[in-house]
């Protein structure tokens, strides 16, 4: 039975090319959410990654120690793993990133946090940097504790973005966040409150972050395509870059593997233009040729017979005329890409200016309508919340209780709040002790502030001016020192 969540034209794509080639000018990125990783299920992604070129692949939910991936048998050729998760309790946990080698050499950096964030930085040619960051999110938040750590999960991302950022470091930011940017949209567009898990959304966009899949597929104004095909289907699964790794965008897929790999998540993957970034821009250089293990023959003229040869010699006429040798093919292709690019250039730069007015338009309605969230958003203030999923109290025999019902939770909360402090009025008697600190002081004659508000004289425009400093910069006037001086 087909499953039609995501649209026919990207259904179960695999693509397939020559990877050798476009290596050194697309860089493909993919992500998945693996479902509890097995040594059939690895092989089946090695096996993909190879035939659909995939230069960095990140998984999550691996749920496997690092040393139990080790042991693993898998063809590792031409890829290196690095692995991060819980020893001591790896259920529900884990990520990892498959990269290749030629990009696993520019590895300067890796950081680990709690079993569930991957960060890995790169270094290129002419001080370019890639800060990568692999992000499996707490599936549930039911308790206090799970939304408290899922909130920190989410602070330790948007911390690790703003590093990369004031380094000037491009960015990836992927994986499965376990949360769902449709209802962050629909509380904004409904001027609601901003629940803080969902805040990560706020502050990724606000970081001048893109959603390269929403983006691509255009879900502001069409319907979501889901990445989870579990109980509920929803989009939990993401793909943001910054800024100038959108513009390279090539192409953003969300493909359905599941026929392929066991897994109820979509696979999400992006390629980029690696010029000037991964690759310095190319440019031609002559080959050395002399070494005869570096040519490629395309035809043997020494091995051919004669009639062999003639019928070569035609093919290649006809083929040659088939072509305007004036070139006139190459400059229209030209002339077609020059099109394509400007009109591509002038989009980007229209849908930037598109965002900035949604944000400034945002920002005024919030000063008419929302001043706290407006505030908030530019302080970055974030409200702190205190979360209590269970309370002690005593019956009216004395005996403990452990109260874990959420409603019981806040009636008692506020009960105990709203009588805790008790009301005490009291009535002060005698205020002879400290009412003089308030009597005027007496030694202070009551006239000398009379002349303060009367005119300045002449002489002590001259005394002022005389006594200023000259070689001094200007301010806002325009006017220096050495200026007033002199008229």
């Amino acid at each position: 039975m087909e499953d039609n969540t995501i649209p026919n034209q990207i259904n179960n794509n695999i693509d397939m090319f020559n990877e050798h080639d476009n290596q050194k000018y697309f860089t493909k990125i993919a992500v998945l959410n693996i479902c509890t990783l097995t040594e059939y299920k690895l092989n089946n992604i090695f096996d993909y990654i190879r035939k659909n070129g995939v230069d960095i692949m990140g998984i999550t939910e691996t749920q496997k120690a690092d040393k139990e991936i080790n042991f693993f048998n898998a063809d590792k050729a031409g890829y290196k793993i690095i692995s991060h998760n819980d020893n001591k309790n790896a259920i529900g946990k884990g990520v990892m990133l498959i990269i290749r080698n030629n990009l696993e050499k520019h590895i300067f950096n890796i950081e680990k946090i709690n079993g569930r964030i991957l960060i890995v930085d790169f270094s290129f040619k002419n001080n370019k940097k890639l800060r990568l960051i692999l992000f499996y999110n707490l599936a549930n938040h039911r308790t206090g504790v799970d939304m408290n750590n899922k909130i920190n999960m989410n602070t330790h991302v948007i911390n690790h973005i703003k590093i990369a950022k004031s380094k000037k470091m491009e960015i990836i930011c992927c994986g499965d966040f376990n949360l769902q940017y449709r209802k962050f949209k629909k509380r904004l567009d409904n001027k609601q409150s901003v629940p803080k898990m969902l805040k990560i959304f706020q502050k990724l966009e606000n970081l001048n972050l893109w959603d390269v899949h929403k983006e691509t597929y255009d879900m502001d104004n069409t319907k979501d395509i889901m990445t989870y095909f579990g109980r509920f289907k929803s989009r939990i699964d993401y793909i943001w870059i910054s800024e100038n790794l959108f513009t390279k965008t090539s192409k953003a897929k969300i493909i359905n593997i599941r026929d392929i790999i066991k897994t109820d998540h979509a696979l999400l993957t992006f390629d980029f233009i690696n010029e000037d970034l991964i690759y310095p821009i190319l440019q031609t250089k002559k080959m050395n040729t002399t070494n005869v293990n570096l040519i490629r023959y395309i035809f043997d003229f020494d091995n051919t017979e004669e009639k062999d040869l003639l019928n070569f010699q035609d093919d290649l006429k006809k083929v040659a005329t088939s072509f305007n040798l004036n070139g006139q093919y190459v400059k229209e292709l030209n002339e077609i890409y020059d099109t394509l690019f400007s009109k591509f250039s002038l989009e980007m730069f229209n849908l930037k200016n598109e965002k900035i007015k949604e944000a400034i338009d945002k920002r005024c309605a919030d000063l008419a309508d929302n001043q706290r969230r407006m505030i908030d958003n530019i302080t970055e203030n974030e409200m702190k919340k205190i979360f209590i999923d269970k309370v002690l109290i005593d019956d009216e025999d004395g005996n403990s209780i452990l109260v874990t019902d959420e409603n019981k939770i806040k009636d008692i909360t506020k009960d105990h709040f709203q009588n805790a402090a008790g009301s005490k009025n009291r009535t002060i008697e005698d205020l002879h002790e400290w009412s003089d600190e308030y009597e005027p002081i007496r030694s202070i004659n009551d006239l000398i502030y009379n002349n303060c508000l009367e005119p300045i004289t002449d002489d002590e425009w001259e005394i002022v001016i005389k006594d200023l400093p000259i070689k001094k910069a200007v301010g806002p006037t325009g006017i220096a020192y050495d200026e007033i001086k002199k008229a």
